[in-house]
């Protein structure tokens, strides 16, 4: 679960395998920002809860949790995710399995305040 300062790397879910069941371009390589992002931020934020020193699993889950937001285009649809292939990088043309991304998104919003021992006060979920 990697922590980048890049739009689809940072918290993404190393997902494979959709494409070949849920998309128009069938294809077997990872996929950027699967529904799987967002679902899976729920329980890492849950450990950070637990274990409130550990801003490595914070940081992760706030960028898993906000992924789905990258997958909806201009016009409001909702792709499954993008290709990561450097001679397809687009949007799926199908939504696949999207609703469980927002559903995931949706549960895990919340704003938090954290005062880290080497960063000082934090904020995380607001401009």
């Amino acid at each position: 679960m990697p922590t980048v300062a890049h739009w689809d790397w940072s918290g993404n879910a190393r997902r494979y395998w959709d494409f070949v069941y849920a998309a128009k371009i069938t294809q077997i390589k990872r996929q950027i920002h699967h529904y799987g992002s967002a679902l899976n931020s729920l329980p890492l934020r849950r450990y950070f809860e637990q274990n409130s020193t550990e801003l490595y699993a914070l940081r992760v889950s706030f960028a898993r949790n906000t992924a789905p937001l990258t997958n909806i285009d201009e016009e409001g649809f909702t792709s499954a995710a993008f290709h990561s292939y450097p001679e397809l990088p687009k949007w799926d043309p199908y939504s696949g399995d999207y609703g469980q991304g927002l559903q995931g998104l949706g549960l895990g919003q919340c704003t938090l305040i954290v005062n880290d021992e080497i960063y000082g006060r934090l904020v995380f979920g607001v401009n």
